[in-house]
């Protein structure tokens, strides 16, 4: 983005039994932002609603950090001022690659198991997707190791 380029702002509390859990906020190019609504941000997840609007995603960075919830963030997920948290904070944009694990159980259960490598996973139906930061992996060959290693424990797990 230019210096100056008007964004869409959003932020999302993610909450589990109404215990609220996450606290998320995103910076979306204006044109970008425009192609869905509220109502569609609130129920469906920003990359599936950033890939139909047609934006390619090709690369990202992550930087994970500790730090105190401010007023407006602890008052949202019901911790108090100055509480610790921990902050992951993203930008860019990601490639992502794909592998069909024959199943949905399969692909949930490498999914779950590729958290273990600290790889960010993403599922659709029997299709598993491992982000690939092509900044310092150019060939996606750290997340397709690891990949590599959970597809075989897959197996000798005989998840089918």
């Amino acid at each position: 983005l230019e210096p100056g380029s008007k964004v869409q702002r959003s932020v999302r509390i993610r909450s589990v039994k109404g215990m609220p859990f996450s606290y998320l906020t995103a910076h979306v190019p204006e044109d970008i932002g425009r192609t869905y609504s509220r109502p569609q941000l609130a129920a469906q997840p920003l990359l599936g609603l950033l890939e139909r609007s047609g934006a390619k995603l090709d690369r990202a960075s992550q930087r994970i950090s500790a730090v105190l919830a401010s007023p407006d963030v602890a008052h949202a997920l019901k911790v108090r001022t100055g509480s610790p948290l921990i902050e992951l904070m993203g930008h860019g944009r990601t490639r992502w690659d794909a592998t069909d694990a024959g199943s949905v159980r399969r692909a949930v259960w490498i999914m779950r198991a590729l958290i273990g490598f600290n790889v960010t996973a993403r599922r659709e139906g029997t299709t598993v997707f491992v982000p690939i930061n092509t900044d310092v992996d150019p060939l996606g060959a750290v997340a397709g190791a690891a990949l590599a290693t959970v597809m075989r424990l897959a197996d000798a797990a005989a998840v089918s």
